[in-house]
């Protein structure tokens, strides 16, 4: 069933994601294809939800994050999300009820690092919560981790 809701009102079945998509590169890269008008939130698969204690949770936790970055951006306010009838046990690993999610590396957006090309925005902020760095190693240690 296909039902509408703002990304806010989605939370993470998973404690933490891969930083890239499968087949199509980091995930900042493609919220930054979004905001850029490159690619439409349309063009994403519908997020599949499930309602668990009054609560939507996502199977979909990468394409989540992207969805739930836009919205905090001001670039969308709802989503058309499908209704699933089960989250596999696997899958479901949140530590938080669903309220952040830990990125295994980083997500490689520059809308995020501050270095969008965009006239409007505000000059760089030293405590921007979704600043990020990243040591291009192949093994992740705990500071490899981004919080959101």
């Amino acid at each position: 069933m296909s039902l509408t809701l703002r990304p806010s009102e989605i939370y993470y079945c998973q404690n933490s994601i891969k930083n890239v998509f499968d087949g199509y590169g980091p995930i900042g890269q493609t919220l930054d294809d979004i905001v850029d008008g490159n690619l439409s939130v349309y063009d994403l698969p519908p997020i599949r939800v499930r309602q668990i204690h009054n609560r939507w949770f996502a199977l979909d936790n990468r394409r989540l994050w992207v969805i739930k970055q836009l919205e905090e951006m001001g670039e969308i306010d709802e989503i058309d999300v499908e209704e699933i009838s089960w989250i596999p046990r696997r899958k479901f690993t949140t530590e938080n009820d669903g309220e952040s999610i830990v990125i295994r590396g980083d997500p490689d957006s520059r809308y995020l690092n501050g270095d969008s090309d965009d006239e409007d925005s505000d000059e760089e902020d030293d405590e921007d919560e979704n600043d990020c760095s990243y040591d291009d190693s192949t093994e992740y240690s705990d500071d490899d981790y981004y919080y959101y």
